[in-house]
């Protein structure tokens, strides 16, 4: 297995205080993020978990392990059928200009084999769901 590295990240036209009203609650990942049909709370706060259903069904439990109130939280992957170990990912926001910079920084352990769909799949979904973060503040 190997640690891989990613990052993603998403110039908006909106302050970092209206980017981190939509995305910075850790229970409402559905409201900005497209393939999340429902996520079940779990707790409060840093050790919180959200049980995240996907369009196929399948479920994802994250765990809230840091989080700045305002500017980013980072979160654990508890348990799921993912093709990784040691899933670690930090949603943040910072000022950029007159807007913002939506970021995400993930590391994870992965085989050889898993590598290149692993990442590929992490850099999809969180494009994916900048871009439609994007969509919904701008407009």
């Amino acid at each position: 297995m190997t640690t891989e590295k990613i990052s993603v990240s998403q110039q908006i036209s909106a302050t970092p205080a209206q980017v981190w009203a939509l995305i910075g609650d850790f229970h409402g990942i559905m409201n900005w993020f497209p393939g999340i049909t429902e996520s079940r709370p779990e707790g409060s706060g840093v050790g919180a978990i959200r049980h995240l259903t996907m369009a196929d069904g399948s479920v994802i439990s994250d765990r809230l392990v840091a989080e700045q109130t305002g500017q980013s939280y980072s979160y654990e992957i508890a348990a799921g059928e993912v093709p990784m170990k040691n899933y670690l990912g930090t949603v943040s926001v910072e000022q950029s200009g007159e807007g913002s910079i939506l970021l995400f920084n993930g590391s994870f352990d992965v085989t050889d084999e898993q590598r290149e769909p692993a990442i590929g799949f992490i850099k999809q979904i969180y494009t994916g769901a900048f871009d439609n973060a994007r969509q919904l503040l701008e407009t």
